[in-house]
């Protein structure tokens, strides 16, 4: 399967993972900040990837070698996404009703969703054994698909 093949497929499951989030969303289950968190960490991972592959930066012979790995934070800050950093701070703020508080941004959302969703932490998104902080799970689902569709 060629690279441009494989990105469309990444990105298609990216979708698919973001729709389950944004359902467990609008149904304001109790407590669901797992799984939704989980559904929109891997959607965000897919999606960046996809792009690195679409752009020609990463083969997936690059993706399944580790050499990226699951570090959302570092995927982010790749020069394939500076074009992309503008929009993403609008649909957070968009997705927080338009006013970000001071020291808030979608930069500092992406370093903690990554912190809780690598090994930097254990995968404790993976595997909850302890709290942790985490995003509002909701807003930052909502930004990630303003973003990303």
């Amino acid at each position: 399967m060629t690279d441009t093949r494989n990105a469309k497929w990444l990105r298609v499951a990216s979708y698919r993972y973001l729709d389950g989030a944004v359902e467990l969303c609008r149904t304001n289950a109790r407590d669901h900040s797992f799984p939704v968190l989980m559904l929109s960490a891997h959607a965000f991972e897919l999606w960046l990837k996809s792009k690195l592959l679409e752009n020609g930066t990463a083969t997936m012979d690059d993706l399944a070698s580790q050499k990226y790995g699951h570090n959302l934070e570092k995927l982010w800050k790749m020069s394939d996404f500076d074009s992309k950093r503008v929009d993403a701070e609008a649909c957070y703020a968009a997705a927080l009703g338009g006013s970000v508080p001071a020291g808030d941004s979608f930069e500092v959302r992406v370093g903690q969703v990554s912190a809780i969703w690598t090994r930097e932490t254990d995968y404790t998104l993976r595997y909850p054994v302890t709290g942790f902080f985490s995003p509002d799970p909701c807003s930052w689902t909502a930004a990630l698909e303003c973003l990303i569709r």
